[in-house]
């Protein structure tokens, strides 16, 4: 096997300051899911925990693989790397309703507290829901994704750590933000999650993933400069490494977006279907008195 290739899919480097915090998540979900399971709950299914355990795959993957490593060298990785922690890892969490079986995986004390943060008279739930309303947090989510495409804040977050954390975090917590919307998942405190909204929500992320895709594959020049400076593996040209960046984003990337859509108008077909077969109760009393 190819050296670099080899170092690529071999190379694991754990940071405890996100280790930690996933490991205590991940622990509470399945706390939460066998208890769950036990009492015979329909949502502790095999999928839901199945879908859970790829997120956090897919995150660890991202985080701690020769990806975080090679991302520096070459373009097309850290496109991988910004793929799974948006596109692949939040949509694969809330499918697997975190939110309600994490919430049987706290102790009784727990439970209280979190039900008294998210009553609906609460204070938390009343900003929670004024701050994340479907169009502020498109809105956040698209900033964030244009500005760290910017060659000026790309540079800078792939030369300085701290920086480079600061993406991935606004990266990763828009990407949730942003799924959290389009699954319709728990907590449900937006009155405006219909399936038509979570469609346009869904389309206009997916249309001006496109367009970045594609400007980064089609541009024809080196736009960051960083990896002029860099040595390259595989002989592979900078501009040659931005197209295939761009490809990545424009043709995979878009793939989850399109299902999403694909999914949401099937379910919007059904619950249309579901609907219509509901039949309004006869009145005896008019049909006798006719």
């Amino acid at each position: 096997m190819d050296p670099q290739l080899e170092a690529l899919l071999t190379t694991w480097e754990f940071r405890l300051e996100i280790l930690i915090p996933q490991m205590i998540l991940a622990v509470i979900y399945l706390t939460g899911w066998f208890r769950l399971r036990r009492k015979g709950a329909k949502i502790a299914n095999g999928w839901r925990l199945a879908s859970y355990i790829g997120g956090h795959m897919f995150f660890s993957i991202a985080l701690y693989s020769g990806i975080d490593f090679y991302q520096t060298f070459l373009f097309f990785i850290h496109m991988i790397q910004h793929l799974l922690l948006v596109m692949a890892v939040p949509p694969l969490i809330f499918l697997a309703a975190p939110m309600p079986i994490s919430f049987w995986g706290l102790p009784r004390a727990g439970r209280i507290e979190v039900g008294k943060i998210f009553g609906r008279k609460s204070a938390f739930r009343k900003g929670l829901t004024q701050l994340s309303s479907p169009a502020f947090i498109w809105l956040l989510f698209t900033i964030s994704l244009w500005l760290w495409h910017d060659p000026g804040a790309y540079d800078a977050a792939i030369q300085d750590q701290f920086i480079h954390d600061i993406e991935h975090i606004s990266f990763f917590a828009t990407g949730m933000l942003l799924w959290w919307h389009i699954t319709g998942a728990a907590p449900r405190i937006h009155k405006s999650r219909s399936f038509g909204m979570r469609l346009v929500i869904v389309g206009l992320t997916y249309f001006q993933n496109i367009i970045l895709g594609m400007g980064l594959s089609l541009w024809g020049e080196l736009i960051y400069q960083h990896y002029a400076r860099v040595p390259r593996f595989w002989n592979l040209d900078p501009v040659d490494d931005q197209t295939i960046g761009g490809l990545i984003m424009w043709l995979p990337g878009g793939m989850m977006y399109l299902i999403a859509i694909i999914f949401l108008v099937a379910k919007m077909i059904d619950d249309s279907e579901k609907k219509s077969r509901i039949r309004k109760p006869i009145d005896t009393r008019k049909v006798l008195s006719s």
